[in-house]
């Protein structure tokens, strides 16, 4: 075996323990969001919102808001809007 075959095996070598090294690091976040995920799905069961209508939810309360600030905003006279 000459001296670049053992410069590509070493390369390969090299290689393949950064591949372990991100595959364990991508299981270890994937654990934490995972995590992280169960805990916001049991909070937002806590408040009585079921998980699967969250998104539903984030809109409607956007809507709420968006109208909230369009009242108040017609309270004020144009002269004091910036």
């Amino acid at each position: 075996m000459n001296v670049d075959h053992l410069t590509q095996i070493q390369q390969a070598k090299e290689a393949v323990e950064k591949m372990k090294s991100a595959k364990a690091r991508a299981e270890a976040d994937y654990d934490h969001y995972k995590q992280r995920q169960e805990e916001l799905e049991a909070k937002a069961k806590e408040l009585g919102v079921d998980p699967e209508q969250l998104p539903e939810k984030i809109k409607e309360l956007g809507s709420r808001i968006e109208e909230n600030m369009n009242q108040i905003w017609s309270m004020i006279p144009e002269q004091f809007r910036s």
